[in-house]
């Protein structure tokens, strides 16, 4: 099977569909594009069982825009839906070989599962900044407490009686001054 060209309309519905779709991003006047072709309308030829596609990045600016590239040649692969590889750079024909074997040897439910486990840690993460962020705003109202409380604190402590009169108090007072302003840093 030849090579398709793909365009911004059928993009999506090509990479999304079962079964494997490799993806040349490429340029008519890119050097190593032009040397990458008859490499892969070669392993189209040989693997009629997948879809080798092509996307002038010329023609499908925009798409080529939304797709991240920003090196030609750059090659996608797609399996079930799922991009499983991408990268600049024109490719030697063994290369592409090794990557096709590659692509056809993966456990597809390992690679699912392997993608929900990414997912329910990337969740993880977010319920974690959402608690982190709770905290501080929770901070931040604790902030105008601490800080009238350390104004009173060291209002208290500049008595120069104090201290003579009743140490213990003077103590007490500078310790709670000490937590206060810990708690403050923190």
């Amino acid at each position: 099977m030849s090579t398709v060209d793909l365009t911004l309309e059928d993009f999506e519905k090509t990479v999304l569909s079962e079964g494997v779709t490799f993806v040349d991003f490429w340029a008519d006047w890119c050097g190593p594009c032009k040397s990458f072709a008859p490499i892969f309308e070669k392993a189209s030829e040989d693997n009629p069982e997948m879809t080798f596609a092509k996307v002038d990045t010329e023609a499908e600016q925009e798409l080529s825009q939304m797709a991240g590239i920003s090196s030609i040649p750059t090659l996608m692969i797609f399996r079930d839906g799922i991009l499983l590889f991408n990268q600049p750079g024109a490719l030697p024909a063994p290369a592409l070989e090794e990557l096709i074997g590659k692509v056809q040897e993966l456990d597809m439910d390992e690679v699912r599962a392997e993608i929900a486990k990414e997912q329910a840690e990337a969740e993880k993460q977010d319920k974690l900044s959402f608690k982190d962020q709770h905290r501080l705003k929770e901070v931040e109202t604790e902030m105008p407490r601490l800080e009238a409380e350390i104004a009173e604190l060291e209002d208290k402590l500049s008595d120069p009686n104090l201290f003579n009169d009743n140490p213990d108090e003077f103590h007490r007072i500078n310790t709670r001054l000490e937590t206060a302003r810990s708690e403050l840093e923190q």
